[in-house]
């Protein structure tokens, strides 16, 4: 009986093995087309750059105009915030002047 129980339980567990990599579809050694990374394409990160420091002070602006509705703690909190937005934007200009020398 003993014997059974341990057969049973092997075949079960080769089942799973075998579902598993099928489910994995085999073996693969090259990529499928949809899992090859994109080409490193930065002909527009200027640009990019450019949009982000816009949407940073406009976020910013936000923040100030609701300032004067802010309690203590979440005045504070939002003057931290537009310091590191600020830092940021300080960021992404030398992103700028990197991708120009290039």
């Amino acid at each position: 009986m003993l014997d059974f129980v341990f057969y049973v339980r092997i075949i079960r567990e080769m089942t799973y093995i075998i579902t598993t990599i099928n489910k994995l579809g085999g073996e693969r050694t090259v990529p499928d087309k949809k899992n090859r990374p994109n080409p490193d394409d930065r002909s527009d990160n200027v640009e990019k750059l450019q949009e982000m420091i816009h949407d940073t002070y406009e976020n910013i602006a936000e923040a100030e105009d609701h300032l004067q509705w802010a309690s203590g703690e979440d005045r504070e909190n939002i003057k931290e915030k537009n310091k590191r937005r600020r830092e940021a934007i300080e960021g992404f200009r030398d992103e700028i002047k990197d991708e120009n020398k290039r």
